[in-house]
């Protein structure tokens, strides 16, 4: 298999499968955060903080898949997330499960 002009190795297409797999957990957290964010009103950090934590590793995923930007942009996306959740719920411990 080649991607332009170059074969493709078989770990680069284990970066292009990790990032198809994480891509909608992303956006599983996206929708986990919405509903936080309607229970604690908390609209405006959902729509300012988790929505381009969301779309941007999206883009970089359609981009450039399996580059190793686009996977440290998920591994970030998803410490954002952690983030986000702990403050949208008010530190609740609970949320700090999150991180493990």
């Amino acid at each position: 298999m080649t991607q332009g002009a170059k074969p493709v190795s078989r770990l680069q297409k284990l970066y292009q499968q990790g990032d198809r797999i994480m891509v909608p957990v992303i956006w599983a957290l996206t929708l986990l955060s919405a509903a936080l964010a309607n229970w604690y009103d908390t609209w405006a950090e959902m729509v300012w903080i988790g929505l381009p934590a969301a779309v941007v590793p999206t883009l970089l995923w359609r981009a450039m898949p399996g580059h190793r930007l686009t996977r440290i942009a998920i591994g970030a996306s998803f410490m954002i997330f952690s983030a986000l959740m702990i403050h949208q719920a008010h530190g609740m411990i609970e949320m700090h499960f999150s991180i493990f």
